[in-house]
């Protein structure tokens, strides 16, 4: 969505006609609006779907820049040529790199959000991570939680494991990717002597 604004934005700066601004801007609005729609029905795909709308979104501007060339001529480079080629590469640059990490994904840290924010009164403190925490393909994240006062640890872990499931682990691994970001992420909860852990862990296929 934030891509396809950018597109629009350069793309309202560039155009030079009236009659071809409107129906490209009003088509990249639609773009955009149906990526935010895509993102968040598929939120397992939203690399893919971000790249694809981009993509699109250039092409849309390309179109429209082509329809302008053959009525009003090529344009000034300054003002219309070379935001383009600045757009169009920095687009391409940016497929590329993606289409890079698709082909060779590494591993990954979930996010803490797979699992935060915790029921109201328990308290989680997110341990500082690097690249000393991946190895043989799997990336560990921790998350240390306090439970309520006078609450066992082993009432605190049947708790987070509820609220686990609230929050879509029906099982201990699940689904993290989409068609070529394809992996999976992992969670686990033990019994500390001062409350539980949360153990994130996430891989690529």
């Amino acid at each position: 969505m934030e891509l396809v604004a950018v597109v629009l934005v350069v793309w309202l700066v560039i155009a030079r006609s009236g009659r071809v601004r409107w129906p490209v801007a009003a088509a990249l609005v639609l773009v955009g609006g149906a990526a935010w729609l895509g993102v968040r029905a598929f939120p397992l795909g939203t690399a893919e779907i971000n790249l694809g709308s981009l993509v699109l979104a250039v092409v849309l501007v390309a179109a429209g820049r082509e329809v302008e060339r053959r009525t009003l001529g090529p344009g000034p480079r300054l003002r219309v040529v070379w935001p383009f080629r600045l757009l169009a590469t920095a687009s391409l640059l940016l497929v590329c790199c993606a289409s890079s990490d698709w082909i060779r994904p590494a591993p990954f840290f979930p996010g803490s959000d797979v699992v935060l924010p915790l029921p109201s009164g328990l308290h989680a403190t997110v341990e500082p991570h690097d690249g000393t925490d991946c190895g043989t393909g799997v990336c560990t994240a921790h998350l240390t939680v306090a439970g309520r006062p006078g609450q066992s640890p082993a009432d605190l872990q049947a708790e987070l494991r509820v609220h686990a499931r609230t929050r879509g682990w029906t099982s201990d691994c699940r689904p993290a990717g989409w068609i070529l970001t394809r992996g999976q992420e992992c969670l686990s909860i033990d019994v500390t002597p001062t409350g539980a852990q949360i153990t994130l862990e996430g891989s690529r296929n």
